[in-house]
Parts: structure tokens; C-alpha cells; sequence
């Protein structure tokens, strides 16, 4: 974050376009902390759901 502090002071940037790039990253963080947190949590819900529907699946067959 320093590194990018420092590019920043040394190029000069326009107000709106500091902005955009401080919010971009802080987007990238939080998709890269929350992705696996998400997938985690739906991938359980997914493996549950799939398995209920082949448990009944099964059952109406039979």
C-alpha cells in the first residue's frame, strides 16, 4: 500500500482517478478475503442440496 501511495505522489494523478484506483483495490481485497469465505459457505449448501435432490431422486425412481 506505501509502494502505491508513493507511485501515486511521484506520478502526477488527478483527484477522481486516485479515487477510482483506491477503490478498485480495496474491491480486490475484499473480493480475494470474501471469495473464499463465499465459496465455502455455498459450496456446503450446494454439496446439501445436491445430495437431497439425488436422495429423492432415488426414492421416486424406486
Amino acid at each position: 500500500m506505501l509502494v502505491l501511495v508513493l507511485v501515486l505522489e511521484l506520478v502526477p494523478v488527478s483527484v477522481p482517478v486516485l479515487v477510482l484506483v483506491l477503490v478498485l483495490v480495496l474491491v480486490l481485497v475484499l473480493v480475494l478475503v470474501l471469495a473464499p469465505v463465499l465459496v465455502l459457505v455455498l459450496g456446503k449448501d450446494l454439496k446439501k442440496n445436491l445430495l437431497h435432490r439425488l436422495h429423492r431422486h432415488k426414492q421416486l425412481r424406486i
